[in-house]
């Protein structure tokens, strides 16, 4: 697990990932927060263990914020997200 470091600012834990001289910086919290919704859009953790394939152990330490997701899985919680907005988006233009 990586450790998460604390923003200077207090703006709370920071994880960080160091790519020559930029960083890309996404709060612990957060990676927390779209599993989560990805769970419920998925219709709980059980299904997101399947979606994602990985361990039951590791789904249930990430959605409590125990450890921090790795960034593949973080992305897939967040491709799922943005997929069931962009969904929605298309369904409200065809209303109208």
């Amino acid at each position: 697990m990586r450790q998460a470091a604390t923003s200077e600012s207090g703006g709370g834990d920071l994880c960080a990932l160091g790519r020559s001289d930029q960083v890309l910086a996404v709060a612990f919290p957060v990676k927390t927060k779209a599993l989560q919704i990805a769970a419920r859009k998925l219709g709980g953790a059980r299904k997101l263990r399947d979606y994602l394939r990985v361990p039951t152990a590791d789904v249930v330490s990430w959605l409590a914020g125990i450890e921090e997701p790795p960034t593949p899985v973080f992305l897939r919680a967040l491709e799922l997200i943005l997929d069931d907005l962009e969904g929605r988006a298309r369904e409200l233009t065809k209303e109208r």
